[in-house]
Order: structure tokens, then C-alpha cells, then sequence
């Protein structure tokens, strides 16, 4: 369903799933983000319930206890007792195995990524790919919805729907913090956006800071100081570029990574399927002439798998060995900055 207008359009799908049963699900290993996201619209849908494809990222881990978010498989559930299907933080198939193939209906997609790696088609899509984090994409909509209801409240609200008001945008908040590397990434909107969730969320920077960034584990450390031992790089045109394999949390490894180098290119053998190779590409914050979506998605499709993601942040997976995967992205980078 096309629209100009995301508020009418979020408007009309409110309506439609009015009644109706609905799964809200994100890509694997659910982030923060996703998390935040479909904890916020699961409260405006009042028949709808949370499920993910496999274990969610140990980040997201403190927010979703704090939320109360149970962690449910939707492999473990009958796509017919469902009305719908909403998918948050992403709209490629390649991240949301087996979700066509067991006949999930998608009604709703909320998503921030390039449309270039885009092939989830839904009757309500919500993409913005200028917003930073999924979160803020939604936290608008609602942002939307809420002066509109302020404008026609003639009672005042009760106590219980503060709380969860305030839990909607402590955990939007978060996200902001998260998805944005704590807002270098951020635009005009987000910072206004996050004053007044802050302010609704009566938390403080700090309690939030602690949810969008929790402390690592002291395995998550090891695999950490591990994965950088292996670190090799290469360099062309004024660009140094850092690649490595991990051992697990190549996001995280790659971020790390990219705080004081150009580029950086993460790759670990998929935890379910040893053919897989997952790739997670970093581009550093004051480089603008790479766009790492555009290279991800060249890697999948050279490798036989799908890839893309943002400018700076971007990944792939991709049927090939690391060391395949690794070399394939060094020499795609190479090759965009030597034409650039």
C-alpha cells in the first residue's frame, strides 16, 4: 500500500491490525535496535507478540530483561495461528531465513537500511533510509500519533499507561544511543527526538548509557583480544583497511576496529550453517567517500549470498570461506576507490 503520508499510513495499518493476532519479528541475532523497535510497536498492537528467529545479540540482553520481553522462536509457532507477520529493522529475505518458506504472511515492514539490498514486499512498508536507527523511524510515527491523540484527549491518563509510556521511550531512547555509536551518526531530528524521550523516559543519559552499551562479558573480551591478534591490513588511495576473522561478535570486533582505522571487514563462520560466512563491514565516521552497502551488496552477489546495510555499517552473508569473503570485500573496496 503506497502513501505519501507515513502518519495516514500508520494510521490505516493501527486500524487494520486492530483485532487481529500478530508476530512482530526482526533480523537474526536481534540487536538493540531491533529489539527497542519491536518492543515499541508490540504496545501499540495490542493482540501482537514478539518473536525471534534465534538468540538475540548478548547486547540487547539488559534491555530486553528490563523490558520483560520474552525470548520465543517463531520457528516455534504456527504461521496459520497468526493473523500477520510485521518485520522491524529489516527487509531483506536473506536476513529472515525460513520466514517465506514457511508461508508467513508480511503485512507491515519497519526498516531504516538502503533499499538496495530491499526484496520484502508488505501491504504497509515504512522505510526510511535516511534515519539512523530503526528506532527513530518508529519513534516519529508515534511521536505523530501521540500529539494527535493529545490534541483529542478529554481524560487524563492513567497511571499504567504512563509506565508504559515511559518504557516505550526509555527503550527507543536506548536504541537511539546504540544505533547511532552514541550520535555520530545522528541528524537534526534524532537530537530532538531523543530530548523529548529522554525527558518522557525519566531515566538520566547514564541509565540509559548502561543498557545501550552494556558492559562485555569477560568471554566476549577474550574473543575480543583474540580476534585482534589475527587483525591483517592492506592500503590504497589515502585508505587503510583492517580485516580479520572472529571467533564470534564480529560487529562488535569491527567496530572496534574502524574507531581508529578506515575501513573494517569482520568475517565468521555462520553458527547454524559452516557454508556461510558472515561478513560485518565498518566504515570510520570522517570517511565520506565510501559507501559500504554498495560494496556488501557486490560481495554477496560475487559470492552467492546477499548483502547491504547502511553507508557505514553494512554486512553480508555469503557462501564462501572467511578468507574468501575477506579477500573479496579488500579488492571490491580497492576497486570502487581506485574508479572513485
Amino acid at each position: 500500500m503506497a502513501s505519501n503520508n507515513p502518519k495516514n499510513l500508520f494510521s490505516k495499518f493501527l486500524h487494520f491490525v486492530r483485532g487481529k493476532r500478530i508476530a512482530i519479528t526482526m533480523h537474526r541475532e536481534a540487536d538493540i535496535d531491533s529489539v527497542a523497535s519491536a518492543y515499541a510497536l508490540s504496545k501499540v498492537i495490542p493482540s501482537s507478540e514478539i518473536l525471534f528467529l534465534d538468540k538475540p545479540d548478548d547486547r540487547s540482553k539488559p534491555l530486553s530483561e528490563k523490558l520483560g520481553v520474552i525470548i520465543r522462536m517463531l520457528g516455534d509457532v504456527k504461521p496459520s495461528d497468526y493473523d500477520g507477520l510485521v518485520v522491524v529493522d529489516c527487509s531483506s529475505h536473506a536476513l529472515l531465513p525460513s520466514v517465506k518458506e514457511n508461508g508467513w504472511k508480511i503485512i507491515a515492514v519497519f526498516d531504516h537500511h538502503r533499499k538496495s539490498g530491499k526484496d520484502v514486499s508488505a501491504d504497509f512498508e515504512f522505510i526510511d533510509e535516511e534515519s539512523p536507527s530503526c528506532a527513530e523511524l518508529i519513534a516519529i510515527l508515534l511521536d505523530n500519533r501521540a500529539e494527535k491523540n493529545e490534541s483529542a484527549k478529554s481524560v487524563a491518563s492513567t497511571k499504567s499507561s504512563s509506565i508504559e509510556s515511559a518504557l516505550i521511550s526509555f527503550a527507543l531512547a536506548v536504541a537511539f544511543i546504540s544505533d547511532t555509536a552514541r550520535f555520530s551518526s545522528g541528524r537534526k531530528e534524532t537530537f530532538e527526538l531523543f530530548s523529548k524521550l529522554l525527558k518522557k523516559s525519566g531515566a538520566t543519559y547514564t541509565d540509559l548509557l548502561f543498557y545501550a552499551d552494556p558492559p562485555r562479558s569477560d568471554d566476549k573480551k577474550v574473543a575480543l583480544v583474540k580476534a585482534l591478534q589475527n587483525v591483517r591490513y592492506a592500503y590504497s588511495n589515502g585508505i587503510l583497511v583492517a580485516f580479520c576473522e572472529a571467533g564470534s561478535s564480529e560487529s562488535d570486533v569491527a567496530e572496534t576496529l574502524v574507531q581508529r582505522l578506515d575501513v573494517a571487514f569482520v568475517a565468521k563462520t555462520d553458527s547454524q550453517d559452516n557454508s556461510i560466512t558472515r561478513i560485518s563491514g565498518r566504515v570510520n565516521k570522517n570517511i565520506h567517500t565510501i559507501k559500504l552497502n554498495e560494496i556488501m551488496r557486490q560481495v554477496g552477489s560475487e559470492l552467492g549470498g546477499q548483502g547491504g546495510g547502511h553507508y557505514k555499517a553494512a554486512g553480508a552473508r555469503v557462501r564462501a570461506s572467511p578468507q574468501e569473503a575477506l579477500k573479496k570485500c579488500v579488492e571490491i573496496l580497492f576497486q570502487r576507490l581506485t574508479v572513485g
